[in-house]
């Protein structure tokens, strides 16, 4: 997730700006046997940098 903060201050003729950024990376590990259904698709964003899983059941 990434943030970005600004914050406007004047006092007469001066102004000033205060700009923070924020990034949270999360990551997690599992393991063991998990009853689920099972997996359809996967397939990489254009950076290949996320993983996307579809999980589902096929229905004839």
């Amino acid at each position: 997730m990434e943030d970005q903060e600004h914050l406007r201050l004047s006092e007469g003729r001066e102004q000033r700006v205060l700009i923070s950024q924020f990034l949270s990376v999360n990551e997690e590990q599992v393991s063991g046997i998990v009853k689920a259904l099972p997996i359809v698709a996967m397939w990489k964003d254009a950076e290949e940098r996320i993983l996307n899983v579809a999980i589902g059941k096929t229905i004839k």
